[in-house]
C-alpha cells in the first residue's frame, strides 16, 4: 500500500497521537491544514495551532486514543475514536480529507456541543456559529478496520493466528526473529526464522511482529490474532504502555502502519512456554548464523 494512501496517512497520524507526540502528528498534516470543531465554532489553521492546543489542553494524565472504527472512501477517511486521559472519557468522530499524502482538512465532532474556552483564543478563529449535529453521510463503499481494533465482525476465511518471537544472545547481541502464521484450521501457511545481526531483545521482538504482519498482509488475511510472549510489545501496540525508547519508536510506528492494512487485528500475550514454535525458529536462525 502506497504511503500516500489516505488510510496509511491517517493511521500514522493516530499512531503519533497515541504517542502524545503532537509535533509528529502535525507532520501528517498539510502546512495550511484547516482543523474545524463545528460544535464550538472554532477553526485552527496550520500546524502550529494544532500542536499548541494539544500541548496545552488540560489533562489529568497521558492521553490515550483507541480507534473503534475507520470508514474510507476516496480522499475521505472517517475515524471513530475513544479518548481518555485516565479521568475524562469521550468519543470523537473525525472527518479527514487527504491529498498528496497529507491531511488538508480535519473536521471533528464530540458527543456534546461545548463553549470555546478563553485559553484557546490565541490559536482559534471563531466562525460565529456552532453546529450540534453530525452531517449526513452516505454509506461508503468500503469499510476498513485498523490496528488494535476489535469488532464483532467475523470476516469470511476465519481468524488467522500470528505467533511471533525475537531474541538475542546478549542484550544487545546476535539476534534473530521467528514467526508462524496459521489459518483458521490451525494449518501453517508461513513459518520464518531470520538472523538480523546485533540487536536487543525488544528490537528483535518488533522485527518479528513487523515481518509477521507483512506476511499476513501479503496473503490477504481477513482477521488476525497476534500472539507474543513479549508483554512490552503487546502493551505498546494496544496503547497501554508508552514507547519511551527512541530506538523502538520507529519500529512501533512501522508495526502500527502495517497492521492498519489488515481488516482486523487483535493482540494477546502468552508465556514463553506457549510460544515454542516461534521461539524454536529464533534459535534455529541464531544457531545457523553463529555456527
Amino acid at each position: 500500500m502506497d504511503s500516500d494512501d489516505p488510510r496509511v496517512v491517517v493511521a500514522r497520524f493516530w499512531a503519533a497521537m497515541q504517542d502524545n507526540d503532537w509535533a509528529a502528528a502535525s507532520e501528517r498534516l498539510a502546512e495550511d491544514v484547516v482543523v474545524e470543531w463545528p460544535q464550538s465554532g472554532e477553526v485552527f489553521r496550520g500546524r502550529e495551532p494544532f500542536v499548541a492546543i494539544n500541548a496545552n489542553y488540560p489533562a489529568a494524565g497521558r492521553w490515550r486514543f483507541t480507534i473503534e472504527r475507520v470508514v474510507h472512501e476516496g480522499e475521505t477517511v472517517v475515524t471513530d475514536v475513544a479518548v481518555t486521559d485516565g479521568k475524562l472519557k469521550a468519543r470523537v468522530v473525525s472527518f479527514a480529507t487527504v491529498e498528496d499524502g497529507f491531511v488538508t482538512k480535519l473536521v471533528e465532532y464530540w458527543p456534546d456541543p461545548f463553549e470555546a474556552p478563553a485559553w484557546r483564543a490565541p490559536w482559534a478563529e471563531r466562525t460565529g456559529r456552532a453546529r450540534t449535529k453530525l452531517p449526513a453521510v452516505e454509506a461508503p463503499e468500503r469499510v476498513e478496520y485498523g490496528a488494535a481494533m476489535t469488532t464483532n465482525v467475523h470476516p469470511a476465511g476465519g481468524v488467522h493466528t500470528l505467533r511471533c518471537d525475537g531474541g538475542s544472545r546478549g542484550n544487545p547481541g546476535p539476534a534473530a526473529y521467528g514467526f508462524v502464521l496459521t489459518d483458521a484450521s490451525g494449518r501453517e501457511v508461513a513459518a520464518v526464522g531470520e538472523y538480523i545481526g546485533t540487536a536487543t531483545n525488544n528490537v528483535a521482538e518488533y522485527r518479528a511482529l513487523i515481518a509477521g504482519l507483512e506476511a499476513a498482509v501479503a496473503r490477504g488475511v481477513p482477521a488476525l490474532s497476534v500472539v507474543m510472549d513479549s508483554e512490552l510489545v503487546i502493551r505498546q501496540m494496544t496503547g497501554q504502555y508508552k514507547v519511551k525508547h527512541e530506538g523502538l519508536k520507529p519500529l512501533h510506528r512501522q508495526a502500527r502502519e502495517v497492521a492498519a492494512k489488515l481488516p482486523k487485528v487483535t493482540y494477546s500475550s502468552v508465556r514463553r512456554d506457549d510460544n515454542g514454535r516461534a521461539d524454536g525458529l529464533v534459535n534455529e536462525a541464531l544457531d545457523q548464523a553463529l555456527s
